[in-house]
């Protein structure tokens, strides 16, 4: 029934491209010759498109609808009197869109026309004559809606030519800006070659520092390795790979994933404890094949003292070392040379002597006290003094001399001791204790020495 009942229409776009088309629109629409299109004037048939155009114009200046009769279009060789209506849509998925309904004339022209000349209508030339007419205030119509247009389109166009006139001003403003940039960027671009060229300058002097600087760090066949401040590795000497596995590709590579050589655990934790206190760390370590090196962690700072990591330096001691133990080889053969001296001048002394440190135990004795007092050499070694012989010499008077001699270093000389001792009697005894520092040692040593004078009369 839609088909049938209602009009043939078309939906077009604010362009004039047609969106969608109802019913049979042959008898007003064709395709133009050429590279196929959708846009309605074009397709207008002959005597549509002006009053089409126009309808179009009006009702998207209006808004309203804009209805057009007795239009006079040409179909297969002849003339059809149609009805045109132009409506905007105003559904908001329809924006800015046409609907154009296409309607046969209700009465054609020429009856009409017949009616106003009074009964004539019969008359073939009166028929021809109001056509003519009729015909000729279309195209009167037509002309006017065209030169509408014209004059409407001479207004876009002059204020076309105003604005493309101000942009061609503006585009000369900014061609003349282009230039200018274009001078100072050639400007700039000078400077930017000569400050190019004094930074590559700047880049060889300071790799050929650099180069220096290595030759001479490994030169020193010192071992050196500079961490940052995060302990990844920067830069190292060539003797540092003896000590630990690195290689040219370990810079920038965490420490702790470096292996070293070195008989030491811990080296990292060390090198965070230089950091957080910003104080230096010595120490000897030992290699896995038996060298010694004397190592040495430090803040690396910089000239204006930022602190940027820290240094290990690694110093071979390797000769030091076996002068070191040398030194202690000799010293030990002299103190024992010394001591065996020692004991023999002290064998050989008339009176009895004891040797006793400051917590009065017994280091030695001579070959008199053991033969005056009858104390087996292998029971005094380390004991207290005052426990030899069963206590023997536990004197309350002689234990007070004794203790102020080592509290206080207050010698004593001339000290009479008589007392009956187990095994070999009564004895007369001239005691004199001295206070004996060696040099560059704490502890000293207690001489003490006994003379007999029983028998002798005083």
């Amino acid at each position: 029934m839609l088909k049938e009942l209602t009009p043939a229409c078309v939906l077009v776009n604010k362009g004039g491209d047609i969106l969608y088309v109802h019913g049979r629109t042959g008898k007003y629409l064709e395709q133009a010759p050429g590279k196929p299109n959708l846009r309605i004037l074009d397709m207008a048939r002959e005597g549509l498109r002006y009053p089409l155009s126009s309808a179009l114009r009006r009702a998207g200046e209006t808004g309203k609808e804009i209805r057009e009769t007795g239009i006079r279009v040409k179909t297969n060789g002849d003339y059809t009197d149609i009805d045109l209506a132009v409506k905007l849509m105003t559904e908001k998925s329809l924006p800015d869109c046409f609907m154009i309904i296409f309607s046969e004339a209700a009465q054609p022209v020429g009856e009409r026309a017949g009616e106003r000349q009074n009964g004539e209508s019969g008359a073939e030339s009166g028929n021809r004559v109001i056509a003519l007419e009729q015909e000729l205030e279309t195209l009167r119509t037509n002309y006017q809606n065209v030169v509408e247009e014209l004059e409407s389109s001479n207004e876009e166009l002059k204020s076309s030519n105003e604005e493309m006139y101000s942009s061609n001003e503006e585009l000369q403003s900014t061609n003349e800006e282009l230039e200018s940039s274009r001078e100072e960027l050639e400007s700039l671009n000078e400077e930017l070659s000569t400050v190019n060229s004094e930074l590559h300058n700047k880049i060889e002097e300071v790799q050929e520092a650099y180069n220096r600087i290595t030759s001479v760090l490994n030169s020193t066949r010192v071992a050196i390795v500079f961490l940052g401040n995060d302990l990844r590795v920067r830069r190292f000497t060539r003797e540092a790979t003896r000590l630990t596995n690195l290689i040219d590709k370990d810079v920038g590579r965490p420490f702790d994933h470096i292996s070293h050589n070195l008989e030491y655990e811990n080296l990292s934790e060390i090198v965070r404890r230089v950091l957080d206190a910003l104080t230096p760390f010595e120490d000897d370590v030992r290699t896995h094949d038996g060298h010694w090196y004397r190592m040495r962690v430090m803040v690396h700072r910089t000239e204006g003292n930022v602190i940027e990591g820290a240094v290990l330096t690694f110093i071979n001691i390797d000769a030091q070392k076996q002068a070191q133990e040398e030194l202690e080889k000799q010293r030990d053969s002299a103190l024992s040379a010394a001591k065996r001296f020692t004991e023999s001048i002290v064998d050989t002394v008339r009176e009895s002597l004891v040797v006793l440190d400051e917590k009065l135990r017994v280091l030695m004795a001579n070959r008199r006290f053991h033969e005056t007092f009858r104390i087996p050499e292998a029971e005094i070694q380390g004991r207290s003094f005052f426990e030899l012989g069963n206590g023997i010499w536990n004197i309350p008077d002689l234990r007070v001399r004794l203790t102020v001699l080592a509290t206080s270093g207050q010698s004593f000389e001339d000290y009479r001791v008589e007392h009956r001792f187990e095994d070999i009697g009564f004895r007369q005894l001239l005691l004199n204790a001295r206070l004996l520092r060696e040099q560059g040692k704490e502890e000293g040593r207690i001489l003490l020495a006994m003379e007999d004078l029983t028998g002798e009369k005083r």
